[in-house]
């Protein structure tokens, strides 16, 4: 049944489907508007107008203004939103939401849950700009594009195992450890020496599965 569920997850909610910013030109102008200034904004207002409107409220210096640029550039990745918000975060997030909308208080066991879960949304609290109406109105865009896919999450996560005390696992059981391959150039089970002359600036021997829901899976 778990098998199925993540199958069910895979098919119904794509890598496109979960890009807040689904249009490429839009990504790559606003990604740009964060780096260097242009010659014009109109172009910028328009794609946003019509793919992002809950960012026009930023868009009117020719270069987005400094305490912003980090959040816009993550916002405009080609990355799912649940890369940079877990859907696990959400419920936390829209606590948050509902309290700066109703001017209360926000209470320090959900910043503190906001910190652990999605430090993305935490910088936000943090540096004062979770007040702006414009960034409520993203944030809310966020958790409407998570909330089907939280709810389609499986919660039958396994116990991280006792000989691995450092590992998490939440839903992918670890099948093997570590072998011996035949591109490592020393037989010791603790050293990779895998060397590629196509892939001199990856990292070798490092390999990282992420589920798209944003719950870390495995390294090796």
């Amino acid at each position: 049944m778990k098998n199925f569920n993540l199958f069910f997850l895979f098919i119904c909610f794509s890598h496109p489907q979960l890009v807040l910013i689904s249009n490429k030109e839009t990504r790559t102008l606003l990604h740009r508007w964060c780096s260097e200034p242009l010659l014009s904004i109109n172009e910028l207002k328009l794609l946003a107008e019509i793919n992002c409107p809950y960012l026009l409220p930023c868009i009117s210096d020719l270069q987005c203004p400094q305490q912003y640029r980090w959040f816009v550039k993550d916002l405009s990745c080609a990355s799912p939103i649940s890369a940079l918000i877990p859907c696990d975060a959400v419920d936390a997030i829209q606590s948050v939401i509902d309290a700066v909308v109703a001017d209360q208080e926000l209470d320090p066991l959900l910043i503190r849950s906001v910190s652990d879960k999605a430090p993305f949304v935490y910088r936000l609290i943090s540096e004062g700009a979770i007040t702006q109406d414009w960034v409520i109105k993203t944030m809310r865009a966020c958790v409407a594009l998570l909330k089907p896919l939280q709810e389609a999450v499986p919660h039958d996560f396994p116990d991280v195992s006792e000989a691995l005390p450092y590992a998490y696992l939440p839903n992918l059981l670890q099948v093997r450890t570590r072998g011996l391959y035949t591109a490592d150039k020393q037989k010791r089970e603790k050293v990779c020496n895998k060397y590629h002359n196509h892939h001199k600036a990856l990292l070798p021997g490092i390999f990282t599965i992420h589920c798209q829901h944003g719950k870390f899976y495995f390294s090796s």
